[in-house]
């Protein structure tokens, strides 16, 4: 907190002087109280004076006209009454301190209050009320008990200074009780006694979690008196380079092994989803390797996701101030995964009256920021993908911004993508059900017919060619529904590639040979680009191998290229005569002879399941996908060779303008 009360000048070198040193200040809140007219009237002129501080409380200027007495009124913005006087812009007359006539106010109303009508009402954090309002912090320490199901969450905040606060805490515990502790700011011998008393009360068996370094270091020294307490989560704390400012990042067991071990951690900012830099200083981590740590329970995990800042999901103590999209309007959970162009994380979106909806947030990755392709393709994605509305695609809700960035918001699909699932069969030696195969191929053929038959506003056909069907852009969900994602390279159809030369978009195993053979062969964006993709991972799904490989891309696209096609029916025992026609069709080299429309594909697919008998609805699909997730859990990390046989990676590749050629000659 600033107090402004003394200043009465300031210099244009002040001026300057005063926005720098907000610049670099990395507090995660501050505010303005006692704002002089000097003060004010720069916060008015000057663009940025105060940074991202709250403006508390500021003088207003008074003039008796009786005697010339010049006099102020503070306005505290916290209290309504003078809320009221800056909105309405009347001012009540004061008494003259000299005279005791009634003095009026000294300026222009509509100026002088242009900043804090413009800017948010302030909300300082409740150790910072403390502070303006004069009262001791040294006596402040509060607890709140919240009950959820089987879950009593106990919430501590504040100054942990003296032992009697935890004196009847342990009564009225019932089931798994977590103990969080992030709001707590300085601990003091006497009250750790007593905290440390309470963790050790006969029959409780709690979990600490989001642990401050405070605590972490006062907890070290007695890490021998914890009872059965163990310590789920702490807070690291790191710096993000993209809000500029010193953050905490909740962690477990695991990540701080692998932090002890390898002195470097993948963490995310909790407000702008970016890369932090992680920076524990030593005597911190060897305190919190002393502690009892523990795996976070089920029950306890859920009960925190579900709770970032408190029991009622209001803003609890210290509020960051970071003028953030993400941050106000969403909660970012875990990162999910990265690609070639982004990085994804599920978040919960929030909103009024206690509105959450779980959604998965993409970011462009940051060594991709400079990239101006990236940026278009990620633009893209989210214009075409916005366009379709259809329960196989993933939906879009929104293309916000970040600054100069860029983020999507889109639905979440609770369930595992087709890469994974190829991948746990080929490392549980099983085979996908050929039913199962042939109904997630079908739900995939709705969603490419959605995009190849979207019209514009106007009604005129407008086709979306997605041109990156591959296994890692399928989703199943645990509903039972396949869902297709990731329009960032795909094209309105009817118009000659437009890709750099040399470039080919997408993953190569999946690309038909017509586009493979090289820029100078022109060929239209058609729907049956994505046929070929759509046959080739019926073939992975059956068989759990790719259609064509090689020792590296060369090889691989000669074997695209020249080699033939294999039987379907000698790969996977089961495959009627007709299915075997239908893939042969899917992927045939000669564009002319290949399925020209999905639908058509998707129809013969669906006639030769039924003609076998074998119809897969969506209650057994998800009853499937259900049962493939609950072994997944109890399998290690799969490796990318589990999926295909193969190490190659999404991506666009760049190739040589005479591939086709080169590939064809030798």
């Amino acid at each position: 907190m600033v107090d402004l009360d003394g200043v009465e000048r300031i210099t244009s070198f002040g001026i300057r002087e005063w926005i720098t040193a907000l610049q670099s200040l990395r507090a995660d809140y501050y505010c303005f109280v006692n704002c002089t007219p000097t003060i004010v009237s720069q916060l008015n002129l000057v663009s940025g004076f105060a940074g991202n501080g709250e403006v508390v409380s500021f003088h207003a200027p008074y003039l008796c006209r009786h005697c010339n007495t010049a006099m102020t009124k503070v306005l505290d913005l916290r209290r309504g009454d003078h809320r009221q006087i800056v909105a309405s812009l009347e001012l009540p007359p004061l008494t003259c301190t000299t005279c005791g006539e009634e003095s009026e106010f000294d300026d222009l109303p509509e100026l002088y209050f242009q900043h804090s009508r413009a800017a948010p009402l302030p909300n300082p954090p409740a150790i910072a009320n403390l502070i303006i309002d004069g009262r001791d912090t040294g006596q402040v320490f509060n607890i709140e008990k919240h009950i959820a199901d089987t879950v009593t969450g106990v919430w501590l905040s504040g100054s942990m200074d003296r032992a009697p606060y935890f004196k009847h805490l342990a009564d009225g515990l019932q089931g798994e009780v977590v103990i969080v502790a992030a709001d707590v700011d300085s601990v003091t011998d006497d009250g750790l006694n007593g905290f440390t008393s309470f963790l050790c009360a006969p029959g409780l068996t709690s979990y600490l979690a989001r642990v401050p370094p405070v605590l972490v270091n006062a907890l070290a020294e007695q890490a021998s008196e914890l009872g059965a307490t163990k310590i789920v989560t702490v807070l690291l704390p790191c710096f993000c380079s993209s809000c500029h400012r010193d953050v905490y990042v909740e962690i477990g067991e695991k990540a701080l092994r692998e932090l002890s071990d390898s002195n470097a951690l993948d963490a995310y900012c909790p407000d702008c989803a970016h890369g932090v830099i992680a920076s524990p200083p030593p005597e911190w981590l060897q305190a919190v390797l002393s502690l009892p740590m523990s795996a976070l329970p089920d029950s306890v995990a859920s009960y925190l996701e579900k709770r970032p800042r408190g029991p009622s999901e209001t803003t609890r103590g210290q509020t960051s101030k970071v003028e953030n999209p993400l941050s106000e309007r969403y909660k970012i959970l875990k990162r999910l995964g990265s690609g070639g162009m982004g990085d994804v994380f599920l978040a919960r979106r929030l909103g009024p009256a206690g509105f959450e909806k779980m959604v998965v947030i993409k970011r462009i990755r940051a060594d991709r920021l400079g990239d101006d392709d990236a940026v278009e393709a990620f633009v893209q994605e989210a214009k075409l993908s916005a366009r379709l509305s259809h329960p196989n695609v993933v939906q879009i809700f929104d293309l916000g911004t970040v600054g100069d960035e860029y983020f999507l918001t889109m639905e979440y699909v609770d369930g595992l993508d087709l890469r994974t699932i190829v991948a746990l069969h080929h490392r549980l030696s099983l085979q996908i059900p050929i039913e199962i195969c042939c109904r997630i191929i079908s739900d995939l053929c709705q969603a490419l017919h959605a995009a190849h038959t979207h019209r514009d506003e106007s009604g005129q056909l407008r086709p979306i060619i997605h041109r990156d069907v591959s296994p890692g852009n399928i989703l199943i969900s645990r509903d039972g529904i396949a869902k297709l994602t990731d329009f960032g390279i795909a094209k309105v159809g009817g118009s000659d590639r437009d890709t750099k030369s040399g470039v080919i978009k997408g993953t190569m195993r999946y690309i038909p040979p017509e586009v493979l053979r090289g820029p100078r062969s022109k060929v239209l964006l058609h729907p049956r680009i994505d046929v070929y993709g759509a046959g080739v991972l019926l073939y992975e799904c059956l068989t759990g191998r790719a259609l064509f490989s090689g020792d590296g891309w060369v090889h691989t696209l000669r074997a695209i290229l020249r080699q033939s096609v294999p039987k379907l029916s000698k790969q996977r025992e089961g495959v009627s005569p007709e299915l075997e026609r239908v893939f042969e069709q899917a992927v045939n080299r000669d564009q002319a002879n290949r399925y020209q429309r999905i639908r058509d594909f998707q129809r013969d697919l669906e006639s030769a399941m039924h003609g076998s008998g074998r119809t897969v609805s969506n209650s057994y699909l998800a009853a499937w996908v259900q049962n493939l997730i609950e072994r997944k859990s109890s399998l290690k990390t799969l490796s990318s060779q589990d999926i295909t046989g193969t190490s190659e990676t999404d991506g666009d590749t760049t190739l040589p303008d005479d591939l086709g050629n080169r590939a064809n000659s030798n």
